[in-house]
């Protein structure tokens, strides 16, 4: 299970029980309180971990008794998709970024096609007229 997994896992966990139960206890009982959920899959150390990174961007807080629960802020960002919801975003705008630096590169390459292409008939046009004044001036002296 990746980090950003097992983050979001908790912070869901925290986010949507909160009315059944308000906080969550400290990291050995949270292992304990839900065995064989998806919980179970992370180990109490990561538990600790995560909910270290979760207080550290202020999206649960720590209660003087050991409990966790979750900020308003910290339920925003659970509905907006939490940390993988981020990361989609973020490939999301690379993407897009992408996408106009080769549309770009395309839009700049067909201006310098068609930049030749006018240079060349303005050269063509230039010496057909050049030439319809020489023999103007040349079939006059005759």
């Amino acid at each position: 299970m990746s980090p950003i997994t097992k983050l979001d896992t908790i912070l869901k966990l925290l986010a949507e029980t909160e009315s059944l139960r308000p906080y969550a206890t400290d990291t050995n009982i949270l292992y304990a309180m839900y065995p064989n959920d998806v919980i179970g899959a992370i180990k109490p150390p990561d538990i600790g971990k995560a909910l270290k990174q979760l207080e550290d961007d202020k999206f649960i807080e720590h209660t003087a008794w050991d409990t966790y629960g979750t900020t308003f802020k910290g339920e925003l960002f659970h509905q907006e998709g939490g940390y993988q919801g981020r990361l989609d975003r973020q490939n999301s705008e690379s993407i897009r970024v992408d996408t106009l630096e080769k549309r770009q590169k395309v839009y700049e390459s067909n201006m310098v096609l068609l930049t030749w292409i006018l240079a060349v008939s303005g050269f063509v046009a230039a010496c057909y007229y050049g030439l319809e004044i020489w023999k103007y001036f040349h079939s006059c002296g005759n």
